[in-house]
């Protein structure tokens, strides 16, 4: 009855819901020139992607619409260490799946579709940016990160990186400039990133809870949205220098479902079951970038805080033990070889927020070096001016390898168990067909015992053709 249960939920959500495996734009940044700069733009964003990095550029470029292809190619693996013989719990060889290693998601792609527009005086614009995945919109995946696992793909995951990589996002914002003195002037923007969310009771009907394949069910299904505020501003105090501060709240699908389920039989005592999903949460980010700008040359240096240590997992847990917050930084050079053409390149270390995994948790993430370059070149055609942007980037995850803590005694498993957990308390008699001897000591099924070594790289590839008018 329960896995029907949550099986008329899972439909009821994919049929209503898209993905919001967010956040790609996060990972690699918004459009070809932020990726070409390794995602330092903050101070010098001037375009739609604005309405993700910091809006207030919307006011600072011309009116544009562009289009954009962007590709990965994930080769991250996660390998496991063999299992000792002896810790197996009652039944584990007759899991779904075996126990295996993780390969990389392997290729994926989308197209970027943005406008920016200046509808009133030349200092006011508003703009979005929309991805759209190849994959599609309706997809929704989730995953366990500890022993429960071993009952689904019995693997682990990047989480907060492999799946990103499929991501739609919505952006729009709007930006203005106010000039002051003979150079100087103050760009503010706000904007929103807007994600689907899915809202449903579900009156589910077991006409016999011997054969819980049979049910009859009605749904009451609400879409909505999650917003994430984003607001910016940019400051030239000096025809050289520029300075940047900007904020985004967090932001992550959700999918919040109830089942009311009768069983035949007992139809004045329904069952009640709550199933949550945060489909790849994003959190809140604080974002600060120095620039220096000439007439050959940008430099900008950007770092941002992510407050990492409000996450939720797939199923809406908050992991214990909490990430932490985590200061990324980036910095980007772009070289103006002529009013046609520039050239670009920038370095980013990315800290993960995810603590050591040595107990009975698994969220699998290491550190990452970020290497980026790019270049964009204006061109006339049909008397109409365009621009392309290209950029490349590889992120190199630091290898490395997890133990699990080897305990004198381990905890039974239960709710808030931080520890490696016993699957099968320990007996005083045989019982069940089971021996006592069987149950003495560690039985686990975590996929993640006793260790494994995480790492690989990710590379982006991505080109942007814009109209400016």
């Amino acid at each position: 009855m329960r896995l029907s249960a949550f099986g008329v939920t899972a439909v009821a959500a994919l049929c209503v819901a898209g993905s919001a495996r967010a956040n790609l734009f996060e990972t690699f940044g918004a459009g070809a020139r932020a990726q070409g700069l390794g995602g330092a733009v903050g101070a010098l964003v001037d375009d739609f992607s604005a309405t993700y990095h910091n809006p207030a550029g919307l006011a600072l470029g011309p009116p544009r619409v562009g289009f954009g292809l962007h590709g990965s190619y994930d080769r991250t693996s996660i390998l496991l260490m063999e299992r000792p013989a002896g810790y197996d719990p009652p039944g584990y060889d007759a899991r779904r799946a075996p126990r295996g290693d993780t390969d990389g998601a392997g290729v994926s792609g989308g197209i970027n579709l943005g406008f920016s527009l200046r509808p009133f005086e030349v200092d006011f614009a508003l703009g979005a940016l929309v991805r759209v995945p190849f994959e599609g919109f309706a997809n929704i995946d989730t995953a366990f990160a500890d022993e429960r696992e071993q009952y689904f793909d019995n693997q682990l995951r990047f989480g907060l990186l492999s799946e990103r990589l499929r991501s739609e996002m919505i952006t729009f914002g709007l930006g203005y400039r106010w000039h002051y003195g003979d150079e100087g002037w103050l760009a503010m923007g706000v904007g929103m990133v807007v994600l689907p969310a899915v809202r449903t009771v579900n009156d589910v009907y077991t006409p016999n809870a011997a054969d819980p394949s049979v049910v009859d069910a009605n749904f009451r299904i609400e879409q909505t949205i999650e917003q994430g505020i984003v607001a910016g501003l940019i400051i030239q105090p000096l025809s050289w220098l520029r300075v940047s501060a900007s904020f985004q709240d967090e932001v992550f699908q959700s999918v919040d479902a109830t089942n009311q389920v009768l069983l035949g039989g007992a139809e004045d005592e329904p069952v009640l079951q709550d199933l949550q999903v945060a489909q790849h949460y994003t959190p809140p980010r604080v974002a600060g970038s120095l620039a220096v700008v000439t007439d050959t040359w940008r430099v900008a240096l950007e770092g941002t805080w992510l407050g990492w240590s409000r996450y939720l997992d797939a199923h809406a847990e908050t992991p214990d033990p909490a990430f932490e917050d985590t200061l990324n930084w980036r910095l980007g050079f772009e070289w103006i070889m002529s009013d046609d053409t520039s050239a670009r390149a920038g370095v980013g270390w990315i800290p993960t927020p995810v603590p050591a995994q040595t107990g009975r948790s698994n969220h699998v993430d290491t550190d990452r070096l970020l290497i980026a370059v790019g270049g964009g070149r204006r061109f006339e055609m049909w008397e109409e001016q365009f621009s392309i942007d290209a950029a490349l980037q590889v992120h190199a995850l630091r290898e490395t390898t997890t133990h699990k803590d080897r305990l004198e005694a381990y905890p039974d498993c239960a709710p808030g168990v931080r520890a490696l957990c016993d699957e099968t308390p320990d007996r005083a008699d045989d019982s069940g067909g089971l021996p006592a001897s069987a149950t003495r000591g560690l039985q686990t099924g975590n996929p993640g015992f006793p260790g494994f070594t995480a790492g690989g790289y990710v590379l982006l590839a991505g080109v942007d053709v814009s109209w400016l008018f």
